[in-house]
């Protein structure tokens, strides 16, 4: 209905183009016809006498001037013959302007052919975007049916989804709750297990602690005895060392006559193999004959190999450095 609508409207619209454009050729036509209606010529003449004794006489005034005329007029005839120039020129012109009407009749005819050949284009043009219109109106009814029905779809898909997707939740949350009931129940039973273990690891804990300790005390007790038996024994070997120190350095002393009421300290640094690395003076006599006899007798001594007997702990503990007082008094 609307395509047979719009092919009456681009009919009625070309009838009328065409008619104006023939009512405004016709207009046209008959505006010129009487424009170009012939005028009759005039033609103004002065006839001049000439006198070869008379003076030069003022020349006369110019002619007329007229309306132009629409084409140029014939060379006038000689002023004997007016009549016959006339009639030839008036012949002239009527054939000028019917030949200018001619000529402007074919213009106007190609324009009006020209116009009604645009009235057409145009016609043809608005019929054409009118079929397009038509068509486009068809297409976007087609896709507006087309998207209805689609959206229909996917409003039934959509609901069937929905549902799908409620059923699927009650069931989750179904399945959840039972799963927290098994959980919370499991629980209760690893914690119930949890304690009775805990318990049980704290009493194992607690007797096994009680058992250390007293492995600790006893082994305590026995590594204090042994340390006091080492003691002992080392305080014995030191001892013996010492006083086999002693007997050495007196055996090498040379003590100078006269120095038996000198006294002096010497300060003495040993190697873990006996060896005497230093001698040093730590309080003087006051008589150096008297403390250097006593360095040469510590120096003539060395080594000390009873020091080889000693563990390293020992050895740096008590004879790495230590202090031999020299008083011939105590011998």
């Amino acid at each position: 209905m609307m395509g047979r609508g719009e092919s009456l409207l681009s009919i009625v619209f070309a009838l009328l183009v065409h008619g104006l454009l023939a009512a405004a050729l016709l207009v046209t036509w008959q505006t010129d016809v009487k424009r170009f209606e012939p005028q009759p010529n005039v033609i103004n003449a002065s006839i001049l006498t000439l006198d070869a004794s008379a003076a030069p006489q003022t020349a006369p005034a110019p002619p007329k001037k007229v309306a132009p005329k629409p084409a140029p007029k014939p060379a006038p005839k000689p002023q004997d013959q007016p009549s016959e120039a006339l009639k030839k020129a008036q012949e002239a012109d009527k054939k000028q302007i019917e030949t200018q009407k001619k000529r402007e009749l074919e213009e106007r005819r190609q324009q009006a052919l020209e116009q009604e050949r645009k009235a057409q284009a145009e016609a043809d043009q608005a019929k054409q975007k009118a079929d397009q219109a038509r068509q486009q109106a068809a297409e976007e009814k087609r896709k507006a049916e087309q998207a209805r029905e689609q959206a229909a779809k996917d409003k039934a898909a959509a609901e069937k989804a929905a549902a799908e997707a409620k059923r699927k939740k009650a069931e989750a949350e179904k399945k959840a709750a039972a799963e927290k009931r098994k959980r919370e129940q499991e629980a209760a039973k690893k914690a119930a297990a949890d304690k009775a273990k805990r318990l049980a690891d704290q009493e194992r804990q607690r007797k096994e602690a009680a058992a250390a300790a007293e492995a600790a005390r006893l082994e305590a007790e026995k590594q204090a005895e042994q340390e006091a038996l080492a003691a002992i024994a080392n305080e014995r070997l030191a001892r013996s060392i010492i006083g086999a120190i002693n007997q050495k350095v007196q055996r090498n002393w040379r003590v100078p006559a006269g120095a038996d009421s000198l006294e002096v300290h010497l300060r003495i640094n040993l190697a873990p193999t006996g060896d005497v690395l230093a001698v040093n003076v730590a309080q003087s006599s006051g008589s150096s004959n008297f403390d250097n006899s006593a360095r040469n007798a510590v120096e003539r001594s060395s080594p000390f190999r009873e020091m080889r007997k000693l563990s390293n702990a020992e050895f740096e503990s008590n004879f790495r450095r230590f202090t031999m007082i020299f008083k011939p008094g105590a011998r």
